[in-house]
């Protein structure tokens, strides 16, 4: 009789320690499942901010081509202006010394 009594006893032990592992395991997957979830969720947010600012980088590229462009036909049309200035300048001084 005493040793069934113990049997039972350290079967019921055995139970209550399985429960207690299960409820253990069960606990780290959910765990884990709601880490992965904020995993994926942090990829997307990176992969999100990643675009924007490739599409920053690509509208700012595009930006300082147009500028460069602007520039370098704002200094052409000086360089054609000053040219045309002193080439007026001479055509001016001849005109002075033929009528003189």
């Amino acid at each position: 009789a005493e040793v069934t009594r113990q049997l039972t006893s350290t079967e019921e032990l055995a139970a209550q320690h399985g429960t207690s592992l299960e409820a253990a395991v069960s606990n780290e997957e959910q765990q884990s499942s709601k880490h992965n979830a904020e995993v994926l969720e942090l990829e997307a947010s990176l992969r999100q901010a990643a675009s924007s600012s490739s599409a920053e980088i690509s509208r700012l590229s595009q930006q300082l081509r147009d500028s460069e462009r602007e520039a370098q036909e704002k200094h052409e049309a000086l360089r054609l202006a000053d040219s045309g200035s002193q080439q007026g300048t001479l055509e001016s001084s001849q005109l002075h010394a033929r009528l003189a």
